[in-house]
Parts: C-alpha cells; structure tokens; sequence
C-alpha cells in the first residue's frame, strides 16, 4: 500500500536560484562534492547505494513513502537466504543425479532472476522518479507552483505515466532525453556530457578534496575521452536530483527524516520544552519514530541472537551463549563510553540526536569505510604483486609465517584483516618482500596506515557527522520555518503550530561547539562499536578469553573517538568562528593522530617478526604476548595520551575564542 503526502503542492517561490543549463537541472549529473552546503546530499547518494536519498527524492516528489525497513529486511536478505537454502538442501540431499542438478540449479536460476527482477524494479522507479520531478519543475517555471502527482492509492505508477509523462513534446523533460534518464539510472550506463556549449570546468577557485578525488575517478572513466560519465547504480543522478530539490524547494520542505520520512516538527516540540522545563517528557517520549524503531529493531535483532546462540548444539555452530554475552558487552560498553562523554552536554544535544549519528556511524559509515578500503586494498594488491615480480621474489620458503601479532587485532585498518588473510600466499611474499627491501616496506606501511586506514576511514566518519541532519543544529527561524511547512493549514497539527514556539532556540557558540563535537564523538563511538564486533567475531578466533581480550583492550585504546574530537575542532573554526577551512584541514588532524597509531604498531610488528621474535604463542591457542605486543601496546598508549592532550589544550584555546564572541554578541559590538 502506497502512503501519499496530504498536500502535493509546493507554495510558490522565486526561482532565481533555479535554471536549466544541465539539460534540465541546476547542477550537472557531474557535480558531485561541487558545492560544501550539499555535502549531505552528495554522500547520502552513495551510501547503501543511494536507497537513502532515491527515497527521499521519491517522497518529495511524488509523496510515496519508502516500505519499512523490515518489509526490506524480508524481501531483500530473508527470502534470497531462503531461496539460496532450499537450493544447498537439494544439493545435499537429493540422491538421483539428474534431480539434484534440476532443482539445485533451478533455484539458483530463480535467485539469479528475483536479483534481476529487484534490479530492474529499483531502477524503473528512480527513471519515473527523474521523470515526474523533470515536469514538476516544467510546472514551476510555467505555473509557479511545484506541482507533484496526485493519486488514489489504487491508481499506478505506470497509468499516471500514459497520461501524462510519456508525451513525445521534449518541453516536459526540459532538454532530457529518454537515453539520458535510462543512461542516468542504469545499473551502468555511459551519460553523455551535459556542460553547456563553451564551458569546460563546474569548479570554482577552491576545489573541494573530496571533488578532486571524485574527478580523477570520472576523467578516468570515460570522461575525458568520449565526453561521457559512466554511471553506476545512479548514484551520481540521485545527487543530482537530490541538489535539484534543495535548490528549488523552500528549505522548509526538506526537514524531514530520512528513512521513516517524519516531520522533524513531530518530536522536536517535545525536546525542546523539556530542555528548556517547559514540559518533563519521557525519554521514549522525546524520540523520533526512527529512533524508536531502532531500539526495537534492536532488541529483536539482540533477542534472534539469544536464541541462535542456545541452538549452537544442535545447530553445530561457534556462536554459543558466552559469544552471545561478549556481544552484549561490546554494546554495552559503547553505550557507557558515550554516557559518560555525553552525559554533561545534555542541555545542548538530545538524545535522539545521539541514537541518529550513533547508528549512522554504526551502519553507514563502517560499510563505506569497508566498500572503500576494498576497492584501494585491491588495487594496492594488484600494485604489489607487479613490484613482486620486477623485484624477483618467486619463491617463498616453507616455513614463513604472515605478520598476525598485536596490530592485527588492534590496528584501526576494519579491512586490513581481512586483505592479509584472504591469502596466505601473499602474506608470504609480504613478509619475504619486507625482509629483502625494508624502507620500501616501511613505505608501504605508512600509505597502507595514512591512506588506506586513516584517510578512508576519517573521510568515512566526516560524512557520517553530516549525513545526519537534526534539529537540534537548526536556528530559531529553521525551526519556524520547519513548522510553517510542515503540514497543511486545515490539518491536525495546527494547534501544535500556533503552541509551539522557539525562543531560547539560538544558543550561544560554546553551547554550539559542544554540540557539534558530542555529535562527531557518537556517529565515531558507532563506528567502533562495529569496528570491535567484526574483529571481535570476524577477525578473532571464538575463544571466551581471546575475546574479552580484544574487547577490554580496544576498549582502553579509543583512537576513532579522540580522532572525531579533532575533527570537530576544526569544524567549529568552520562553522562557528568563520574560518576558511576546507575538507582536508578538517580531516588532517585526526588522519595524523589515526594514521601514526595504526603505523606504529605495524611497523613494531614488522621489525619484531624481521628479527626472529616470532614464537610458538602466536599462533597458540589463547593469549600469550612477547616483547614486540607490549612495545606495540606501550606506543599504542603514548599516541592515545598525546591525542587527548593535544585534543584537550586546543578544545580550551578554542572555547576561550568562543567565549569572546559570544561576549561581543551579546554587548552589541558584533
């Protein structure tokens, strides 16, 4: 059943902002990281995909909302296991070997055609999605009004299209053509160039860092040579639409949540008249409705673990239930790290802000960090099996062993584990590669640690802070304005709309900068809490005491959240003081801080295993550690104390830079 909009009708507004020199769009389909202010939409479209921002672009412009997650959960993770089990059963158990290949290979072809089907279903809504927004925006510049489609939730996507989107006269897709829109959201299609005659560059004088990086991959892929953009999964039209709507839309429209589409002036209210004593709401009271069907999807989750673990016996698996109870303790111990960092900045950040950026770090951040580290792994992989073969090491004695000791458990890399242990062979070479040719190693230890690990994965942290949009940030006319164009005039909610009111809304910076900071600090405590299961139970062996090991000391060493405390420093010279900062300045202090630790314990683990102090504990049983784990742990230790200090003296310089303008605020001088 579709959910639709009350009103699809957008109030009018001045289009200055808005015009078509991109085939129809404001920006081009290339513009990703272009502007800094659509840095949320930009990311949110490769995200998972783009299913984040396809969604939302769907409910602005069409007014249908996205299917729950767990309707998602069953059609696109339950039911492929399922199909893809029944085919494992009858290859198992079926005897006659005719019938076996008949039904084995009969369901696999039916999961290869539901993937194609899912596929194929997925881009056909976001090409009626760029089409219907296409003749919207046709409607405002000839009507004035942001028209959406009205329908009855009986009618089709496919009817409203023969009567209204499928004429020939090319007016309505405003210089888009059919090729274009099927090329824009194709699983790969080639788009053809859409600069304007004459212009040759959409960059200004200050080119954004992760622009730069974005550019060499498009000029690489086709962009230079046969003046087209390869597209993959859409996600580069996804922005584009989505930059399209925050140009020419009030901003009022826009604050909405993502995923479950609420009206952020649904729960706001509540927060802000307990923070301020108006009212004494609940702690469930003053959540959103994601963020209450994200506890509860928790504890479902946490409770099908429960059970998995009891049925280990009788199921024959390794997930038993003290795994079960060192999984509950690695959750644990992240929701009393960010109780403790948080607990006294309550009056500046809510709650539901925290859940948001928690889960945001949890689940966006760390599957970009992984997608990221495994397409650069794979090319360093590549490179170094070419420097292999020009440095002539062909042969690797029997007895070599691959580097496992302290840093691959504690080093910050999520995927490096997983590159080092994907073959034993290359670890080998590896480790004959780095006996011959050490600085050449150490080098390619420091880009491994700076570059694969500490770049991608700050970059990754950074745009999980900003993925995220809350009210919490918003100022007293955002809110106003939020609440002005949030729901109808006749509807329900305009008691709520004359009631509500945001005086004591504009905060002074300090109250600000500490906001900004508990919100980089959670979505970072969310990316370590993933970060330790998956070495917890992916990387580690299943051992009760091999795992409190891991936890307890990844526990004491905290590098992802002192690196988004760096962060956040700079972004408040940024965005409260004023300062000229681009992505890269924002990023370097916490890059230096991730990057030196990852490297250190790496390069320990190296010299420690050049040197023959490789012994029989390491790869026994339990845990046992030699000279180099505790030289590794003591640097580890040193680089930790060193960030915090660093962090501490430059967050006291900074809140004294605050102070004094606030001070002139509020005397009048500014």
């Amino acid at each position: 059943m579709r959910h639709y909009k009350e009103d699809l009708n957008y109030e009018s507004f001045s289009t200055d902002d808005a015009n078509n020199n991109f085939r129809g769009f404001t920006s081009s389909i290339n513009g990703m990281f272009v502007d800094p202010e659509q840095e949320r939409v930009d990311c949110c479209s490769v995200a998972c995909c783009g299913t984040l921002q396809a969604d939302r672009n769907r409910y602005m412009v069409t007014g249908v909302k996205p299917p729950s997650c767990f309707r998602r959960f069953l059609l696109h993770i339950v039911l492929p296991c399922w199909i893809f089990g029944l085919a494992t059963f009858c290859a198992l158990n079926i005897n006659e070997h005719w019938l076996n290949e008949i039904f084995s290979t009969g369901f696999i072809f039916i999961l290869f055609s539901y993937f194609i089907l899912q596929c194929f279903k997925g881009s056909m809504k976001r090409k009626q999605v760029r089409k219907e927004l296409l003749w919207s925006k046709h409607e405002l510049f000839t009507t004035g009004m942001f028209r959406m489609r009205h329908s009855d939730e009986d009618s089709t996507v496919e009817s409203i299209d023969e009567q209204r989107l499928h004429r020939k006269s090319p007016e309505y897709f405003m210089g888009q053509s059919m090729s274009d829109i099927n090329q824009a959201h194709g699983l790969c299609g080639f788009y053809r160039n859409d600069f304007p005659d004459g212009m040759k560059s959409i960059e200004g004088d200050d080119i954004h860092f992760c622009r730069k990086i974005f550019k060499c991959f498009s000029n690489a892929c086709c962009g230079i040579v046969l003046c087209r953009q390869l597209q993959l999964c859409g996600t580069c039209a996804l922005a584009q639409e989505g930059r399209e709507l925050e140009t020419i839309l009030h901003p009022g429209y826009h604050r909405i949540d993502y995923i479950s589409m609420q009206p952020m002036m649904d729960y706001y209210p509540a927060i802000y008249d307990h923070r301020h004593g108006n009212a004494n709401y609940s702690i469930w009271g003053r959540l959103s409705q994601f963020s209450k069907e994200l506890i509860q999807t928790s504890f479902v989750v946490l409770l099908c673990l429960f059970g998995w673990s009891l049925l280990a016996d009788k199921v024959n698996h390794d997930f038993r239930p003290w795994n079960y109870v060192v999984c509950i303790a690695t959750l644990v111990q992240a929701t009393i790290l960010m109780t403790i960092i948080c607990w006294r900045s309550t009056e500046d950040i809510s709650v539901d802000a925290l859940l948001k950026y928690a889960a945001c770090g949890f689940c966006l951040s760390t599957t970009m960090a992984i997608f990221f580290e495994l397409l650069i792994g794979l090319t360093i992989r590549a490179v170094m099996s070419m420097v292999f073969e020009l440095s002539g090491v062909t042969k690797v004695q029997s007895n070599s062993y691959s580097m496992g000791g302290f840093s691959s458990n504690f080093g910050a890399d999520i995927f490096w584990s997983l590159q080092e242990s994907s073959g034993n062979s290359y670890s080998d070479y590896l480790q004959v590669y780095g006996n011959d040719h050490p600085i050449m190693y150490t080098l390619y230890l420091a880009f491994k640690s700076y570059v694969l690990a500490a770049m991608v994965e700050e970059l990754c942290k950074y745009y999980g802070f900003k993925m995220v949009e809350h009210p919490d940030f918003m100022s007293k006319n955002e809110l106003e304005d939020a609440l002005r164009y949030s729901y109808k005039e006749d509807s329900d909610h305009q008691t709520q709309k004359q009631q509500a009111s945001f005086p004591r809304q504009d905060r002074g910076l300090r109250s600000k900068g500490s906001t900004i900071t508990m919100a980089m600090i959670a979505a970072s405590l969310g990316f370590t809490c993933c970060e330790n299961l998956v070495y917890i139970f992916v990387y580690g062996d299943m051992t009760l005491g091999n795992q409190i090991y891991i936890l307890v000391l990844r526990s004491l060493l905290p590098v992802h959240p002192i690196a988004a405390a760096l962060q956040s420093v700079k972004v408040c010279e940024r965005e409260l003081e004023g300062k000229k900062i681009g992505l890269s300045a924002v990023i370097l202090p916490g890059l230096i801080f991730h990057g030196t630790y990852d490297f250190l314990l790496l390069w320990i683990d190296f010299l420690s295993n050049r040197n023959g102090s490789y012994t029989a504990g390491d790869d026994a049983e339990g845990v046992e550690l030699n000279w180099s784990d505790f030289t590794a742990l003591g640097f580890g230790f040193a680089t930790i104390v060193v960030g915090f200090i660093y962090f501490v003296r430059q967050r006291r310089k900074q809140l004294v830079r605050l102070s004094r303008i606030d001070s002139r605020h509020q005397s009048g001088i500014i």
